[in-house]
């Protein structure tokens, strides 16, 4: 009989300190992922505030401030001159085709006049 009460005490002991470790365990555990998640939080400030640094801030200024620029230059200065130059060119071909028709013409009068 001793040995069995021996022996459900030892149960009993072994699962008291199970229960007891495992709680402690898992607050360690917990802790240890609040850490975590305070430092990914801190991680996550630092590269926020890296990328709207100033300069990197100046910098996406510049460069659209010169695409701005670029597109205005074009609409305001490039396009015309383009459109006029098109304009001329599409007139010049027109015109070399009525030469050539012209001198079609002319080939035919020569034939018809001998």
């Amino acid at each position: 009989m001793e040995i069995i009460i021996g022996i459900v005490g030892l149960i009993i002991g072994a699962g008291i300190a199970f229960v007891i470790l495992s709680k402690k365990n898992s607050s360690k555990a917990n802790s240890v992922l609040a850490d975590a998640r305070k430092e990914a939080e801190q991680i996550k400030k630092e590269k926020l505030l890296q990328f709207a640094d100033k300069k990197t801030l100046v910098k996406f200024g510049i460069g659209f401030g010169s695409i701005i620029l670029f597109l205005i230059i074009y609409y305001a200065i490039l396009n015309p001159i383009v459109k006029t130059k098109k304009v001329m060119l599409d007139d010049m071909t027109l015109k070399q085709n009525e030469i050539s028709t012209f001198n079609n013409e002319i080939i035919a009068y020569k034939a018809r006049l001998k």
